[in-house]
């Protein structure tokens, strides 16, 4: 009975606890039940008894009756106590959860025993962090008052030097008012002798060698900039011309320019091989007679400039005075080198009456002083000027610095930055050396001579929106901007960030303990510079990219398949019935874009070693910022339903829809807009069609997706969708594998350079039959725009839409089918698809009338080589940039296509289709290397280009998940810079929900009335076989 006894008798104590348990210190004296056993809720609302406390019932609004953390109120509190450390309070929907919560370190949220006591532990290292963090609190105190100290030294300084200057300004301002009544008194004595001396031959002879001069340095400046174009083209063709190709002008080109320079033949050297045998002229020794004083050609790069801007009349008037002038001891002409100034101005009236007197009595000529006298009395009063001048900018200096010396905006509220203004920092990359002079400029200096680029001046802290001047965060970047601009393209900025030292009790930093800088837009270096701490500048065209540490981010380049089209943007466009919902639109794309990291990227430029730009995709890894954009999405709504722009329901044969109806105007066009403005890779317009009479009142919504050509081709447009429609849908999706921090290389390219340079080793030579991507040199690229400027406005070429009926492609394909199992050639071994029939069908169909058949067409039919790639990694793919060449199709006479059945034309593109391979690969990429590839066949009268994306399903993107009803037509552009249509293209774009295939043509008007009237024929025999069959 003893320990029940004992239980009984500690009961009390116990009851107390438990009443109190979870209750944080400062609510402690609360808990005390009142004389009538009853007790108040925190809040005031009503009054329980003292017993319905911590008793797992929730009695009080607030749920403060209820502290142990039970559960039965949702809106209590638990206090850790947390002894050694410091208390914590938690939600008590945390407290017996069966998870052990960080912030209650003794474990009192969990029953006994399931959680250990570490407060101990935990409590020791916050306070080895406090102190750490306290003591380095204490010296960034003392740091920055040391630099207010100096900020209220200059103060002083420059307050002193505003009033010092003032009086300076008022001494010197009388000094120019004297110097100027003497000037203008000489000058008028001097006038009209000064014009008769001008008319002197002396004076007219100097300024005809003065203009001769000045003529002749023009045209020695021309010849020498023509000199230097000729000697740099010289240059290029003597480094890249291939001296075993028997071009003898050439050869001699070359020849005579390297001994008119001195230079050795090419590819010999200086320290033998055949150079020894080249016999070394003599110079010639040439006597002349020229004068020792001559002038040589660097005195004239370096002193013509100055002799032609001399003032000629004050050369005159010197002479004048050398000539006629009195004897240097006279004293009536040299008194004022011996009168106080005081006394000069009474002088020069007694010497005036003096002088004319005498010149009236021709003892002497009286001209010559008054022009030495009006030439040195100018010249005093320009002295005096310019002395006046600097003393008034300097005190206006002074006062600009003294306003900013402590501007928030500047060097801070205590100037507490002023110390730095002008610290440079340095930095080497390469043939680079990068300077950033804090508060003044950013430098690009060459190290192996050149010119050096400014990268932008100082122009204000912390740009971004959200940031508060004077806050600390404001106080983590710096803008500079304005810089030189890049070629053929915007300013220079740049963006110094992570200013991180403590400062007197919050985060500052004039404090730099070593650079960290960003260069040449991608290469980063760490320096140590004393106690300067990390700064990162980030080099771009312009604009501002959220600043992302070398671990946050993976560059990757693209290959010269993107660049191809760097100046095309891709619209993919979507015709649906019904309103979708944005935000909801707007939801999945970010879902899609984050987890995809590279749709969140950037495009950004570097030059490398060669001085050649190569393009790069910056994609973001780490924890993108809240204000930086992972897509573009914009909406608008038209002012006109469906039926202004086209018929409702969609007619076989339509005009494309405005494009302004699925892209904003603000969608870049090329690389370097993409790079200048930081635009997000992928960007969505939606325009709202409202409901009309004429279309049955329904709504309408066009759905843009536009993308850089350059960036991400058909099947990776396609991957995005899929990618989106999952995300709209709610399903789960994988998306491809995310690259490793720092420059990458590119995956594709790293598997075609192996698979050609195995190819080549083992004697692989380029197909000679096959046009895919050709280098047609300035003339050939030339011919090509022509034709379709002249397709364009002469035949008519425009976009129009096809619709090809399920039921007709059903008829067109099972009859094609059907001729090759019945072909006794065996043409049925090889696999036909619907595309290789579509393309053959519209060969047939558009050179069936109009052409001449002996013109030679080629057909280009863009395809995916992925899958030749794919064993060599199995990433590919998945790869989205681009990566397709034109299909090995030979070229054939319109004759020829005519001549074909429709099942043997096909047959003949499947197996081209078929016959793709790698020295197709090779032929297309080192036709890419010039800047004028493009896919033709130059021999050829005329290219059709064919893309089939029907494969991909791009079209038949699924958007009822956000309020389509279906969709009833797809469209796409490729928009340049200067809206050049590319015609004689067909592009079959997929199907619709019912299974009829839209094709999206830009062809002539005679072509386009040409497949419309094969659509019409083939619907009409499809239904007269159909009734027959039935």
């Amino acid at each position: 009975m003893l320990p029940w006894l004992l239980l009984l008798s500690i009961s009390p104590a116990l009851a107390v606890v438990d009443k109190t348990f979870g209750v944080s210190p400062e609510l402690l004296s609360k808990y005390v039940s009142s004389s009538s056993g009853n007790w108040k809720c925190l809040d005031g609302s009503k009054e329980i008894p003292w017993s319905f406390v911590n008793d797992d019932s929730c009695d009080c609004p607030d749920g403060s009756d209820e502290p142990e953390g039970t559960g039965a109120c949702p809106n209590s509190v638990f206090y850790c106590q947390n002894k050694g450390h410091i208390g914590a309070a938690i939600p008590s929907s945390r407290v017996n959860d069966g998870l052990c919560e960080p912030e209650c370190c003794d474990g009192s949220d969990e029953r006994p025993g399931v959680c250990k006591n570490v407060c101990k532990e935990t409590g020791e290292v916050y306070r080895a962090k406090r102190d750490e963090e306290r003591k380095l609190r204490k010296t960034g105190s003392k740091i920055r008052s040391t630099y207010i100290q100096f900020a209220q030294k200059e103060k002083v300084r420059l307050e002193n030097l505003i009033v010092s200057s003032a009086k300076d300004i008022e001494i010197r301002e009388k000094e120019v008012a004297r110097l100027k009544d003497i000037a203008d008194r000489t000058e008028s004595i001097s006038k009209a002798a000064l014009e008769h001396k001008q008319q002197s031959p002396l004076y007219v002879a100097l300024l005809d060698h003065a203009d001769a001069l000045t003529a002749l340095q023009r045209e020695h400046k021309k010849h020498l900039e023509r000199e230097k174009a000729l000697g740099d083209i010289l240059h290029t063709l003597r480094s890249g011309y291939n001296p075993n190709y028997q071009d003898m002008a050439v050869l001699e080109a070359v020849r005579g320019w390297e001994e008119l320079s001195g230079l050795p033949h090419i590819g010999e050297t200086e320290g033998g091989g055949a150079e020894d045998d080249v016999p070394v002229k003599e110079e010639e020794v040439v006597e002349t007679n020229e004068d020792e004083n001559a002038w040589t050609p660097e005195r004239l790069t370096n002193e013509l400039d100055t002799l032609l801007n001399g003032d000629y009349v004050s050369l005159l008037l010197e002479h004048d005075e050398h000539i006629r002038a009195p004897r240097e001891d006279s004293l009536l002409f040299d008194l004022t080198l011996y009168l106080p100034e005081s006394f000069i101005p009474q002088y020069e009236e007694i010497k005036e009456a003096i002088v004319s007197w005498l010149v009236k009595l021709g003892i002497v000529s009286g001209g010559d002083t008054a022009s030495a006298d009006s030439s040195r009395a100018r010249q005093n009063l320009l002295d005096a000027e310019n002395a006046l001048k600097s003393a008034t900018d300097e005190k206006k200096q002074a006062g600009e610095d003294l306003a900013e010396l402590f501007n928030i905006h500047g060097f801070g509220r205590d100037g507490e930055w002023k110390k730095l203004d002008n610290h440079c920092l340095r930095t080497d990359q390469g043939d680079y050396t990068y300077e950033l002079c804090l508060f003044q400029e950013a430098k690009q200096i060459p190290k192996n001579g050149g010119s050096t680029f400014s990268l932008g001046r100082f122009d204000s802290w912390n740009p971004a929106e959200n940031v508060e001047p004077g806050e600390p965060e404001y106080y983590k970047k710096q803008a500079y901007k304005h810089g030189a601009r890049c070629w053929n393209g915007p300013e220079r900025n740049v963006i110094a960030s992570s200013f991180t030292i403590i400062f007197g009790g919050f985060l500052m930093q004039p404090y730099l303990a070593s650079s960290f800088l960003r260069l040449g837009k991608h290469a980063f270096i760490r320096r140590g510079a004393g106690k300067l701490t990390n700064i990162i500048i980030n080099i771009f065209s312009n604009g501002i990219m959220n600043s992302l540490s070398p671990d946050d981010y993976a560059s990757v380049p693209l290959t010269l398949f993107d660049r191809l089209f760097e100046r095309t943007t891709f619209l993919t466009g979507w015709l649906v019935e019904g309103a979708i919902d944005t935000e909801a639109l707007a939801t999945a794309l970010s879902g899609v874009t984050k987890k995809w990291r590279m749709l969140s990227g950037r495009l950004e430029s570097l030059q490398d070693e060669d001085d050649a730009t190569q393009w790069r995709i910056r994609i973001p890894l780490g924890e993108i910022p809240e204000d930086y954009k992972t897509f573009a999405l914009t909406t608008s709504t038209s002012e006109f339903s469906l039926s202004h722009y086209v018929n409702s329901p969609l007619p076989l044969v339509s005009r494309s829809l405005p494009h302004a109806l699925f892209i904003h105007p603000s969608t870049p066009r090329q690389y370097t807009l993409w790079e200048s403005t930081s635009h997000p890779l992928t960007c969505w317009h939606v325009t709202h069609l409202p409901a009309g009479p004429s279309n049955g009142e329904k709504q309408h919504t066009c759905i843009g997706f536009a993308r850089s050509h350059g960036i991400f081709d058909g099947v990776g447009a396609a991957a995005v969708m899929r990618a989106l429609v999952s995300e709209m849908r709610g399903e789960d999706w994988t998306a491809p594998p995310q690259p490793s921090s720092g420059f990458r290389d590119n995956t594709l390219q790293r598997a075609l350079g192996a698979r050609i340079e195995e190819y080549k080793s083992s004697g692989g030579i380029a197909p000679k039959d096959y046009h895919g991507f050709v280098d047609l040199g300035v003339a050939g690229a030339v011919k090509q725009i022509a034709w379709h400027v002249r397709e364009r406005w002469w035949s008519g070429a425009d976009r129009r839409i096809l619709l090809l009926p399920k039921d007709v492609l059903l008829f067109l394909t099972n009859s094609v089918r059907t001729e090759l199992r019945r072909s006794p050639q065996g043409l049925s071994k090889i696999e036909v698809t619907t595309g290789d029939i579509l393309v053959a069908w519209v060969l047939k169909t558009v050179y069936s009338n109009g052409t001449s058949p002996k013109s030679v067409i080629q057909c280009l039919n863009l395809a995916s080589f992925r899958s030749l790639l794919a064993e060599d990694d199995p990433t590919i793919p998945q790869y989205p940039h681009n990566a397709f060449v034109p299909l090995p199709y030979p070229s054939m006479t319109v004759a020829q296509l005519k001549e074909y059945p429709l099942h043997e034309l096909s047959h003949i593109l499947a197996a081209s289709r078929s016959a793709l391979a790698i020295p197709h690969l090779m032929s297309s990429y080192d036709a890419l290397q010039s800047v004028t590839a493009f896919p033709a066949n130059p021999a050829a009268h005329e290219n059709m280009v064919v893309s089939n994306v029907s494969a991909s399903r791009i079209l038949e993107s699924d958007w009822s998940s956000i309020g389509a009803v279906q969709t009833l037509c797809g469209y796409r552009y490729q928009l340049t810079p200067n809206e050049l249509l590319m015609t004689n293209n067909v592009y079959i774009a997929g199907r619709l929900d019912d299974g009829t295939v839209v094709l999206d043509v830009s062809l002539n008007k005679e072509r386009v009335d040409l497949l419309a009237k094969e659509v019409f024929m083939l619907k009409a025999v499809g239904e007269q076989v159909g009734t027959e069959a039935a």
